[in-house]
């Protein structure tokens, strides 16, 4: 292989890393559950980028094949992304339990309108609505989108929260003066519930897509 195909891999490698994970080649490695050194050792020069590592790495980012290999930077990247589906579903009634978060399939969501609204691919993620106490906003079955990078609760949105191993999706507002936080669902029928900031309650992260329309 040449040095010069060697870089031309290597700055598209970069690029891609820093798109997609700010720079950080840990956190592309975790995504994907891989070793980092051997992309280190290859930003670094100490090991050439061949063709089976430029395969794999076009495979992860969902690249045409030899993509990588384009000079002066990636033309075309795949349309649609693949969003891990969890066997988990988030509750609109009393609760479900999160022990085990396992991913079940990939839904497909086209990539130009997760750019549009600037959310980061990785840190999303796609649930089944489960029970009736969000209806009419959400209905029991359906999937929406989980950003797991807004966790600040900002009020009237909605949110997946989690508390003694449950997890719910509710319309959250902070109570003035107390700190405390309020979860409310959309069916009259459910009570809201408050918390207290010793209560051991955790953002899972803001519901912001569900079927094509922005929450």
């Amino acid at each position: 292989m040449s040095d010069r195909l060697n870089a031309i891999r290597v700055n598209n490698f970069l690029r891609l890393v820093k798109e997609h994970f700010d720079g950080s080649i840990n956190a592309f490695a975790k995504k994907y559950g891989i070793s980092p050194t051997p992309y280190y050792m290859i930003t670094k020069g100490n090991r050439q980028f061949g063709s089976k590592v430029a395969k794999t790495v076009e495979q992860l980012f969902k690249l045409q094949p030899g993509n990588l290999d384009l000079d002066g930077g990636i033309a075309e990247y795949e349309t649609v992304l693949h969003i891990p589906v969890y066997s988990n579903r988030l509750s609109a009634g009393h609760g479900n339990t999160i022990f085990e978060q396992n991913i079940v399939r990939y839904h497909s969501v086209d990539r130009s309108d997760i750019k549009i609204f600037g959310w980061k691919e990785e840190t999303l993620c796609v649930f089944e609505i489960q029970g009736d106490s969000m209806v009419p906003e959400l209905y029991d079955g359906q999937k929406v989108i989980v950003d797991i990078s807004q966790n600040e609760i900002i009020d009237n949105r909605i949110y997946a929260i989690s508390m003694e191993n449950d997890i719910f999706i509710k319309k959250m507002f902070k109570e003035i003066g107390s700190g405390k936080l309020i979860a409310r669902s959309e069916n009259p029928v459910y009570p809201e519930k408050h918390f207290n900031m010793h209560d051991d309650l955790k953002v899972v992260g803001r519901v912001v897509y569900l079927l094509g329309r922005v929450l």
